[in-house]
């Protein structure tokens, strides 16, 4: 009788896992557009680097104070790497490195590669 539980709990875990493989694809251009429009910029087009490529971030980093969140156990709070061009206030083309903390909540911190000055980091 325990056996329907069993099955259960698996579908549920290869669901899990199957949301967080397709949502690691993710360009979260639907975050950063309107991020960008805020401060006077413009989105051109979001890049996904080649597996484990930081840019000019560490390989490996800790966030201190960040919302933990653990679902069945498994720690889903992450970091994510993007190559964002986008157009600043005075037309030009920039292209910069964006580190985004994601949790399953959903994004927390923006932080732009170090000396970007048309767009602030967003630290929650």
């Amino acid at each position: 009788m325990q056996w329907p539980i069993y099955i259960v709990i698996g579908l549920a875990i290869a669901a899990f896992l199957l949301v967080r493989a397709v949502s690691g694809r993710k360009t979260y251009a639907d975050i950063l557009g309107p991020y960008l429009t805020e401060h006077g910029c413009t989105l051109v087009r979001v890049d996904i680097p080649r597996f484990y490529q930081t840019g000019p971030f560490p390989k490996v980093s800790v966030r201190v104070g960040a919302v933990q969140t653990r679902i069945v156990g498994l720690d889903t709070t992450h970091f994510e790497h993007r190559i964002v061009a986008f157009r600043d206030s005075s037309g030009d083309e920039c292209t910069r490195w964006v580190r985004m903390l994601i949790s399953s909540l959903g994004v927390q911190d923006i932080i732009w590669e170090p000396g970007t000055t048309e767009v602030p980091n967003k630290e929650g």
